[in-house]
C-alpha cells in the first residue's frame, strides 16, 4: 500500500498544475475503497484483486496532494480577513509574528473550502505581545503575499518547507489596523503551550550553564531556539546532531520508562488493564509537548503499535509496522514525503532493523563487556548505512568519526533525558530537583566538551561532498543490490551491483571530463541587498550593496557551495559597494576581470560618460532614472531594491535602445557564463 501511494504524491506533486482537481482522484480511489472493501473476502486472494489496490491508493495520494499543492488565487485583493491564533506568537527583533490560521469560507478553490495558514507580521509592541493568547481571534484589513523562494542557485526549498507545514501566505499589516478579540479556543494547545513553558522555566532556573541549559530544552521539550550556531555546526561535525532533536531514542527512553514504571501492574489486574491506554497517552502527550515533528510523530505512532501488539499478544513485523506508520502520516499530510526529517527518520530505523543484528552477529565475541560496543557500533553503522547517502545529498558533508560520537554520547542521552525530566516533575522537592540538575549539568558540559574534542581531530568532517539525484538513486541501488547478494547469494544481485557502481563511475568521469571551463557571473536575488557573484577562472569576489546581516550566508552558502559544485575553486574577495570608495559624484562603478569585459553598478545619476564603450552587464541597483545618454551594454539588470516605476522607465528605456533587460524580482537570480 505504501509504495502506490508515494508513487501517487509524486506524481501529483510534480504534475498538479495540469491535472484535474482532487475530487476526480479522490472519487476513483473512494469507489475502489468501496469495491475492495466490499469484495474483500471473495477475492482477496486474486491478482486482479491485488493489482487494483496500486491505483486506488495512487489516486488517494494524488488526490490528498493536490490539496495540499495547490494553493488559492483569492488573496491579491486588500479585503477584511478573519482567523484564529494557532500557536504561540513570536516576538522578532522589529516585528511580531502571529500565526493565523484563516477561517475556511476566506477562501474557495475548486469547490471546496479550505483552512489556510499564515504568518502575519506586525509592529512591535510588547504590551501588544503579552496581551495575545493562542485561540484568539483576529481581523485584519489588507492582502496577502505568496511565500517564494528568492530563487537563487542550489538555494534552499522556503517556499516548499512553509508548505509542509500548511503555510503558503505571509503578511505584515500595522498594529492599527489589527483587531484582537479574546476567546477561550483551542484549550489543549493553550494548556500544552503553558505545560512547555513553565517546563522552560524549571530548566532556567535549574541549569546555569548556557549550552547545557540550550541542550536540556531541546532533549526534553524539543525547544531549538537556544541552541547557538556553533553548538548545532560542533554536533553536526561529529555526527551527533540527531541527538539535539527529539527522535525515536527519545521517545524510545519514555517508553521503556513507562514500562519500568508499570512493570508491576501484570501482579494487579486493574493496573494492568489500563497500562496500555496510559502508555499511549503519555508518549502522545509527550509528542505534543515536544511539537510533533515527523521524527517524533513516526516513533509515537511505532510505539502504540508495539504497545497495542503487546497488549493484544500479537507478533510484532518491525517493517509492517514502519511502513503503516509512513502511510498513516503520509495519509495526513501527503508533503511529509518531502520533509528531510521525514525520510532521514524512517530510513534510519529501517537500516537499524534490517542491518543492526546481521552487523552485530558478524563482529560480536564471547566477551559480553565488548560486545556492549559492539551493539552500539552497530547500531550506528547500520543507521548510517542507509542514511549517508542522503545526508551527503542534502547537506555536503560527512562526519568521519560519526561512530566514535554515538558510542561516547548516546550512553548518556538516556541518563540526561530521565535525569531532566525528573528534576522538572521532582521542582517541588528541591533537594532532589538540585541534586539531579546539578548531575544533568555536569553529564552534558562533559558531552559538549568530548564533541568539541571530536570536532579539533584530523579531518573531522569531509566537506563540499556533492551528489546528484541520479547518482544518489545508484547509490541506493547499489546498497539495495549487495544487500540482495548477501542474503540470497545470488551472483545476479552483485553483477546488478557492479554494472550500477561501473554507470556511476562512468557518469562522474564524463562529467568531469565534458564540463566546460566557463567563468560565471550571478545576480542573486535579495529584498534587502545586492549581491553579484563573479567567477573568473581560480579567482572570485562578492560584490555586497546595503549589505545585511546574513552577507555571510550568501558567501558562505549560496556562493560557495554553487561554485564548489561546478569544480570552481579559490579564494572570495568581497567588496562593499557602500564604502566611500565606490561612491564617487558623478562618476560610475566600474569592475573588469580577466575574462569578463565590464561590470556596470549604476546606483546614482551620472550626467556624463566618457567612456561608453564595452559594458557587458549594466546593473541598477538603486531608484536612479535612467540616463539622457545611450548606455552601450549587452544586458541591464534590475535589482530587487528598485521600485516598480523606476523598473517600468528603465524597460521602456531598454526597448528604445535595443537592449535585452532582466528584473530580478520577477525572473530571480540570473547566472551568465562566458568561455575563459
Amino acid at each position: 500500500l505504501l509504495m502506490p501511494y508515494i508513487a501517487g504524491v509524486l506524481l501529483a506533486n510534480a504534475f498538479h498544475e495540469s491535472l484535474p482537481n482532487e475530487i476526480t482522484f479522490l472519487s476513483i480511489a473512494i469507489c475502489g475503497l468501496l469495491f475492495l472493501i466490499v469484495y474483500y473476502y471473495k477475492f482477496k486472494k486474486s491478482v486482479l484483486f491485488n493489482l487494483l489496490v496500486i491505483p486506488v491508493f495512487t489516486s488517494l495520494a494524488m488526490g490528498f496532494t493536490i490539496i495540499c499543492v495547490k494553493v488559492p488565487t483569492n488573496f491579491e485583493n486588500e479585503v477584511i480577513w478573519n482567523g484564529i491564533i494557532y500557536e504561540k506568537p513570536l516576538l522578532k527583533n522589529n516585528s511580531i509574528l502571529l500565526p493565523i490560521k484563516l477561517s475556511p469560507k476566506e477562501f474557495k478553490t475548486n469547490g471546496i473550502f479550505r483552512s489556510q495558514k499564515l504568518w502575519l507580521y506586525t509592529t512591535k509592541d510588547i504590551s501588544m505581545f503579552d496581551s495575545i493568547t493562542i485561540g484568539d481571534a483576529v481581523f485584519f484589513k489588507g492582502k496577502l503575499d505568496r511565500i517564494k523562494n528568492y530563487g537563487n542557485p542550489d538555494e534552499f526549498d522556503y517556499a516548499g518547507f512553509m508548505l509542509q507545514k500548511g503555510i503558503a501566505f505571509q503578511t505584515f499589516i500595522p498594529k492599527e489596523n489589527i483587531l484582537i478579540v479574546p476567546q477561550n479556543k483551542l484549550i489543549f494547545k493553550k494548556l500544552i503551550t503553558g505545560i512547555h513553558e513553565k517546563g522552560i522555566e524549571i530548566i532556567r532556573a535549574q541549569i546555569n550553564n548556557t549550552d547545557a541549559f540550550a541542550i536540556v530544552s531541546a532533549l526534553t521539550l524539543g525547544e531549538k531556539t537556544y541552541l547557538s550556531d556553533e553548538l548545532k555546526q560542533n554536533y553536526a561535525n561529529a555526527g551527533a546532531i540527531h541527538i539535539l532533536a527529539v527522535s525515536g531514542l527519545h521517545v524510545g527512553i519514555i517508553y521503556l520508562f513507562i514500562n519500568f514504571l508499570f512493570g508491576f501492574s501484570s501482579n494487579f489486574y486493574r493496573l494492568g488493564k489500563y497500562k496500555i491506554l496510559v502508555t499511549i497517552l503519555i508518549i502522545w502527550l509527550y509528542a505534543f509537548l515536544t511539537g510533533l515533528s515527523p521524527s517524533v510523530s513516526r516513533a509515537a505512532l511505532m510505539f502504540s503499535f508495539f504497545s497495542l501488539a503487546e497488549g493484544l499478544k500479537r507478533d510484532v513485523s518491525y517493517f509492517n509496522i514502519l511502513g503503516g506508520t509512513a502511510l498513516l502520516l503520509l495519509l495526513v499530510n501527503p508533503l511529509l514525503l518531502y520533509n528531510v526529517g521525514f525520510q532521514l527518520s524512517f530510513l534510519a530505523v529501517g537500516g537499524i532493523v534490517y542491518f543492526q543484528p546481521l552487523l552485530f552477529k558478524l563482529m560480536s565475541t564471547s566477551y559480553s563487556a565488548s560486545n556492549y560496543v559492539i551493539k552500539l557500533f552497530s547500531l550506528t553503522l547500520a543507521a548510517q548505512l542507509v542514511t549517508a547517502p542522503l545526508t551527503i545529498y542534502y547537506f555536503n558533508q560527512f562526519p568521519t568519526y560519526f561512530w566514535l560520537t554515538n558510542i561516547i554520547v548516546v550512553p548518556f542521552v538516556g541518563i540526561t533525558l530521565a535525569s531532566s525530566l525528573l528534576f522538572m516533575l521532582l521542582s517541588f522537592i528541591p533537594v532532589l530537583s538540585n541534586l539531579l540538575s546539578s548531575m544533568t549539568e555536569f553529564i552534558l558540559i562533559a558531552i559538549n566538551k568530548s564533541i568539541a574534542l571530536v570536532n579539533d581531530f584530523p579531518f573531522a568532517v569531509i566537506n563540499s561532498i556533492h551528489l546528484s539525484l541520479p547518482s544518489l538513486l545508484i547509490v541506493y541501488s547499489i546498497i539495495i543490490s549487495i544487500t540482495l547478494w548477501i542474503r540470497f547469494r545470488r551472483a545476479s544481485y552483485f553483477i546488478v551491483s557492479l554494472c550500477l557502481f561501473f554507470t556511476g563511475l562512468s557518469i562522474t568521469v564524463y562529467n568531469q571530463a565534458t564540463q566546460v571551463q566557463s567563468s560565471e557571473i550571478v545576480f542573486y536575488s535579495h529584498p534587502q541587498g545586492v549581491y553579484i557573484g563573479i567567477c573568473d577562472k581560480d579567482k572570485s569576489a562578492l560584490l555586497i550593496k546595503n549589505r545585511s546581516e546574513d552577507s555571510n550566508q550568501f558567501l558562505t552558502h549560496y556562493l560557495n557551495k554553487h561554485w564548489r559544485k561546478n569544480n570552481k575553486h579559490g579564494e572570495t574577495t568581497v567588496f562593499n559597494l557602500d564604502s566611500t570608495y565606490y561612491n564617487t559624484p558623478n562618476q560610475l562603478n566600474k569592475f573588469r576581470f580577466d575574462s569578463l569585459q565590464s561590470l556596470v553598478i549604476y546606483d546614482k545619476p551620472v550626467y556624463k560618460m566618457s567612456d561608453k564603450s564595452g559594458i557587458t552587464y549594466f546593473c541598477v541597483t538603486e531608484n536612479v532614472w535612467p540616463p539622457k545618454w545611450k548606455v552601450n551594454a549587452e544586458s541591464i539588470i534590475i535589482q530587487n531594491q528598485v521600485s516598480t516605476l523606476i523598473s517600468e522607465k528603465w524597460h521602456d528605456y531598454a526597448r528604445l535602445h535595443n537592449i535585452a533587460i532582466y528584473d530580478i524580482e520577477k525572473t530571480g537570480a540570473l547566472i551568465f557564463s562566458f568561455n575563459q
